[in-house]
């Protein structure tokens, strides 16, 4: 009973821990961003943290590209910049996981495709 209650305690702990942690983790990916560039240097991306666009910028040689090139340009671009910003999302998380210490959450966080095992 009593060891029930020390567990019950940990778990407390673990808790407040890993609130605490989920804030400042927020915190950080809300002033994190990720940049692409297209290979031809006519499409610049900015994306937040929180996956959201901040920016997207045309340079003067995009005109020179067709409506269907600029089209798959910008959507590459921007894919890359999600899928940097992603990464950088699932690091912290996993971050988060090894800081907490409670077993087995990295392998959870894992298999739901966040972080590393």
């Amino acid at each position: 009973m009593f060891e029930a209650l020390a567990n019950m305690a940990a778990l407390m702990k673990n808790a407040q821990a890993l609130q605490g942690k989920a804030q400042e983790m927020k915190q950080r990916l809300a002033d994190a961003s990720v940049e692409a560039v297209s290979p031809d240097q006519s499409v610049r991306v900015i994306v937040t943290g929180e996956l959201k666009i901040a920016s997207l910028t045309l340079s003067p040689t995009a005109q020179a590209l067709s409506p269907e090139q600029l089209e798959a340009t910008i959507a590459d671009t921007v894919n890359g910049a999600l899928q940097q910003a992603k990464k950088r999302a699932s690091e912290e998380m996993a971050s988060l996981a090894d800081g907490i210490g409670i077993p087995g959450l990295q392998q959870m966080l894992s298999r739901l495709g966040v972080g590393s095992a």
